[in-house]
């Protein structure tokens, strides 16, 4: 396409200045989005979508264009985006924020509308900074997984087309309808869960008896806080499958959850009698001792291998008879 030689002329002029702010925003949210385990986008606007924008009329000037650098941060779910927006505005000088919901939409209508944070980069006091680096601004979007799928998945295939078409951007509305409907649910999660009826699940009551168990024993005998797990549900699937793999667990399904509430009797007994609770295990290993140690996990062990380190060993000699067990790599050998 033919470019305006003006508007080639002021991007040409810009695009250094632009290259460097362009890495100084990368860097600051780059780095923030790992540390909290987001998904990162970043683009710098091209010559030809820029001059097509501008040709939009909407903007007056070209210190009123807002995106010549963009990025996207990308969150698990939107009750996360006012801890982002708080970081931005520490980070950065805040022009202009867009804060979803704030735009007037009619409630038939289905359209991007993630939060955009627009922002210029903050410089130390004493610091002069050339006038292109503060008139220069750029847009950070937060959108949700959802929002992000939907746009990665739809941008193209409804708006970047050279087709005109209706039913296309019906379509995409139709799944943006869907993307709003999913966000709520995650937000309301608790709220939505609860009219929802429960249906009888065995694999869900002897989760939950691990779980209870050993929640009371914490509240009882209050485990180191290094001896806590950082997913109780993850702890309780994990036992969970330790005991199927026995050659006791029990064949007779009314047989399964006596089985299990026996052996929780059976560590949660250990546990309360304990002098000094192990800090060189975990409580998976307890309890995967105690059991072994009481002849409730009977070898060899099925589709299941548990780390044996030394030091459960010093404690529970009898899991030296364990053949099944993960092998550590020989480190320098």
């Amino acid at each position: 396409m033919i470019v305006p030689s003006d508007i080639r002329r002021a991007y040409d002029f810009s695009d250094p200045y632009i290259v460097q702010m362009e890495q100084r925003v990368r860097d600051i949210v780059l780095s923030y989005c790992e540390n909290e385990g987001y998904a990162y986008v970043g683009r710098r606007k091209e010559l030809d979508s820029l001059s097509e924008k501008l040709e939009s009329g909407r903007y007056k000037a070209w210190s009123d264009i807002d995106d010549v650098f963009g990025c996207t941060i990308v969150i698990p779910h939107l009750e996360k985006e006012n801890a982002v927006i708080d970081y931005l505005n520490a980070k950065f000088r805040c022009v202009d924020l867009r804060a979803r919901g704030k735009t007037k939409k009619p409630p038939d209508s289905f359209r991007f509308d993630a939060t955009r944070f627009i922002g210029s980069l903050l410089f130390d006091s004493g610091v002069d900074s050339h006038p292109v680096f503060t008139s220069l601004k750029f847009e950070v979007q937060i959108r949700s997984a959802f929002e992000h799928a939907w746009s990665v998945s739809m941008h193209g295939l409804a708006y970047k087309t050279d087709d005109i078409d209706w039913k296309r951007k019906r379509v995409a509305a139709q799944i943006k309808a869907v993307v709003e409907q999913l966000d709520q649910l995650i937000v309301s999660f608790e709220t939505a869960a609860s009219p929802v009826i429960e249906s009888p699940w065995p694999e869900t009551e002897f989760l939950k008896a691990i779980y209870d168990c050993f929640h009371q024993l914490n509240e009882v005998n209050s485990f180191p806080e290094e001896s806590v797990p950082s997913s109780w549900s993850r702890f309780s699937e994990n036992l969970y499958s330790l005991l199927q793999s026995s050659r006791s667990w029990p064949r007779n399904f009314e047989d399964r959850l006596p089985y299990v509430r026996d052996c929780l009797d059976v560590v949660a007994n250990h546990i309360s009698n304990l002098d000094d609770f192990p800090r060189s295990i975990s409580l998976h290993q307890l309890a995967l001792g105690v059991l072994w140690d009481a002849k409730k996990l009977v070898p060899k062990l099925s589709r299941f291998t548990p780390i044996i380190t030394s030091e459960l060993e010093d404690i529970f000699p009898s899991l030296k008879s364990c053949s099944t067990r993960f092998q550590f790599a020989k480190l320098g050998g």
